[in-house]
């Protein structure tokens, strides 16, 4: 049974490689929730009690840029003058509306972040797929001319999670290398043994009637509420599922397209042999309660890796597949201690 956003104990895993230490005690019993501070009332219409379309926390991403061919949307701001910019990228099925909060604490701190939806997903363009071909090649060689657009030589704080994309940024870092400061990966499906979740696997079903049509439509609400111990509000499916409503057809042939032209064996052996060279630092956070991904497998996937790899341990709240939904602020003062870090 999914329970309210709560805290539970310290986690069972033992530190046995290298790792960043950070205990943060939420109260016992504590129930999870967002806690209005007067800064946010900024972002909230005093009329209706609604966030405001536009900000970092809306339900839909309004800042667009486009990169020739296509239009991408980001929430939150980006500006290559900045110091230490902070680039969040989402997992395949989801959009930037799941880093809203992360953005929001990071920017209220100081630090200039953004969140971007992939090409076929939240509010960027939906190509066709004889515009665009959603393979692992075009997708990062597209995410090569947002970074180079945005940012142009500058170094980006990159935070990638989930399946798939946030494996695609993942190589995208380790190609290019001079374009990361620094890397932290949320959830990524990293251990080789590492199984797709359901709602994909089905997609490379081998059995014809068991896999989804081209044209059958991709549930953005229940694949955004899985793999995590809450509940999450309705507010937040429908804001997760929009995409699928206002751009049925191209919004869920996307993700038939990705998912076709995905080799998922190959694509974890992919990311772990060219993470055995990797060199910038990187922060790996994995939330204990996710039903999909195994911690143990992160834990042998670092075990070969070089020591600029670390584990972060001691985070005290529950947290499922996607921690920047289920607790930001848990993990909030862990990534800022650790971008801001030298």
């Amino acid at each position: 049974m999914q329970q309210t956003r709560g805290v539970s104990p310290a986690s069972a895993c033992q530190p046995r490689l290298q790792s960043v230490a950070v205990r943060h005690n939420w109260p016992s019993g504590a129930r999870r929730q967002w806690r209005i501070q007067s800064s946010d009332l900024d972002e909230i219409d005093p009329m209706t009690g609604e966030v405001i379309e536009g900000t970092a926390r809306a339900r839909t991403a309004s800042n667009t840029v486009s990169t020739g061919r296509f239009t991408h949307a980001y929430r939150g701001s980006a500006d290559s003058n900045a110091s230490l910019p902070v680039v969040c990228a989402h997992g395949v099925g989801s959009s930037s509306y799941s880093f809203r909060k992360t953005v929001n604490l990071l920017e209220k701190d100081g630090v200039q972040a953004m969140a971007f939806d992939f090409l076929g997903h939240g509010a960027s363009d939906h190509p066709s797929s004889s515009e665009f071909s959603y393979t692992q090649h075009a997708y990062i060689s597209e995410l090569q001319k947002l970074m180079e657009t945005l940012y142009g030589d500058t170094p980006v704080v990159l935070i990638t999670h989930g399946y798939i994309l946030g494996q695609y940024a993942m190589l995208y870092a380790a190609r290019n290398p001079d374009r990361i400061a620094k890397l932290v990966t949320l959830n990524v499906p990293l251990g080789l043994k590492s199984k797709l979740r359901p709602e994909l696997a089905q997609y490379k079903s081998p059995i014809p009637f068991l896999k989804p049509k081209q044209n059958s439509p991709f549930d953005g609400r229940f694949y955004n509420a899985a793999g995590g111990p809450y509940a999450l509000a309705a507010t937040d499916a429908d804001a997760y599922n929009a995409p699928y409503e206002q751009s049925p057809n191209n919004a869920s042939a996307a993700i038939w397209h990705t998912m076709e032209n995905c080799d998922w064996e190959a694509l974890k052996k992919q990311v772990d042999e060219e993470f055995a060279s990797f060199q910038k630092p990187t922060l790996l956070i994995h939330g204990n309660s996710d039903s999909f991904l195994d911690v143990k497998g992160t834990l042998d996937w670092l075990e070969e890796k070089r020591t600029n790899m670390k584990m972060c341990y001691g985070i005290e709240a529950k947290l499922g597949h996607m921690p920047q939904e289920d607790y930001p602020e848990a993990i909030h003062p862990v990534i800022l201690e650790y971008i801001t870090s030298t």
